[in-house]
């Protein structure tokens, strides 16, 4: 049975109560203001010095002094406690004075290095936070995913840092399911993929963005993608292009192989990717086999690009990563089999097609692997 290879790689309740918190922009702790909003007023408490009111929150003040508490160390491995505590902290607070607390904070643009990398976990949050807004924002997600998209609708509205980026988008698409988040997601991932100052030096967050095109699988992402492909110069950003390409190819094969043949020029210079892309095409799929032909027939197709083709197809081998938004599965030996078989049939008929004459040694090349994969099924 053939086995594809895997390769691993390494985002109507009124309340009683309105709670507001004003914070610093500057790094010192200036006085913080928390104002409770209720039936009776407004009741003041200047937080940095420690005094309380009888009705102020107890476990928002604690939070306060929480993320204070993280602002305020300079070694970074001694914030790991202070992270726990302050996901605590959160976890205590009602689902208003979260959202207030996070919006009002995000507002001032302060911010810690965590020193940790962006990590991704199997479900597409974060292991690990390079800083303390991504971490914040990690956070809301997995607490409250509808009041982390209005937060990440925030967090989107400036170009800031591509990492936030990264964790707004996931949250936008998990929190708000609606066709003007859709667009929002379409827009602004387009806008991160030709941000130039982000591609001069992509961080791990940039780079798992583009997984938020694998997720909404839009054509619009087809020539932005082939356009990174040929950044010789930025292997990573050319790496993350492929693999989104790729991934597009197998979630959507009809609309982007189709808008990938449109393309020619994206791929001068790459035109072993494009046979990885077309290799991924299901030659017993009426409209895939159709688009297949097209590519293979197109006139001008080097050798060279035939040779990469053939050496691949019917190409089922997986890049594996946990991503921000998309899952993905090993493909089934059986299935897997069954479609070599009858894909025999269809380069068996290609054979004998007058069109395909002239390549009928790469075609040859394709029968033998086919016939070695169902030999190979049959122990």
């Amino acid at each position: 049975m053939r086995v594809s290879q895997v390769f691993l790689i390494t985002a109507g309740v009124l309340v009683s109560s309105i709670v507001v918190v004003k914070w610093s922009r500057s790094r010192q702790l200036d006085p913080l203001m928390v104002a409770r909003v209720s039936g009776v007023g407004v009741v003041k408490t200047d937080v940095s010095r420690g005094t309380r009111s009888p009705d102020h929150p107890p476990g928002l003040r604690a939070a306060v002094d929480q993320i204070e508490a993280v602002l305020g160390v300079v070694k970074i491995p001694s914030r790991g406690g202070l992270l726990a505590e302050l996901r605590q902290r959160l976890e205590a607070l009602s689902a208003t004075e979260r959202r207030q607390l996070l919006e009002d904070f995000f507002t001032t643009q302060r911010d810690a290095d965590l020193g940790g990398e962006f990590k991704l976990g199997a479900e597409g949050g974060l292991t690990a936070s390079p800083t303390l807004r991504v971490w914040l924002l990690n956070e809301l997600i997995r607490l409250d995913v509808v009041g982390a998209a209005e937060l990440g609708r925030q967090v989107l509205a400036e170009m800031g840092s591509p990492d936030e980026w990264a964790v707004a988008l996931r949250a936008v698409a998990l929190g708000d399911k609606s066709e003007d988040a859709r667009r929002l997601l379409r827009d602004k991932a387009l806008l991160l993929l030709s941000h130039s100052p982000w591609q001069q030096q992509p961080t791990s967050g940039y780079l798992n963005a583009f997984d938020v095109a694998v997720h909404l699988k839009d054509q619009a992402f087809a020539p932005a993608l082939s356009g990174l492909l040929r950044q010789t110069n930025q292997p990573a950003l050319a790496h993350a292009a492929f693999l989104a390409l790729d991934r597009l190819t197998l979630a959507a094969p009809v609309e982007f192989l189709g808008a990938l043949q449109a393309l020619p020029a994206e791929f001068e210079g790459r035109e072993a990717a494009r046979a990885c892309f077309f290799a991924r095409a299901d030659a017993t799929h009426p409209a895939q086999r159709e688009l297949l032909e097209q590519y293979l027939l197109t006139p001008g197709r080097s050798a060279e690009e035939w040779s990469a083709f053939a050496a691949m197809f019917p190409n089922a081998n997986q890049f594996l990563s946990h991503n921000l938004l998309t899952r993905q599965s090993v493909p089934d030996g059986v299935v897997l089999s069954r479609r070599d078989i009858a894909t025999a049939g269809v380069v068996r008929q290609w054979l004998a097609d007058p069109r395909f004459t002239k390549h009928e040694a790469h075609l040859r090349m394709l029968e033998a692997r086919l016939i070695e994969f169902t030999r190979q099924a049959k122990k």
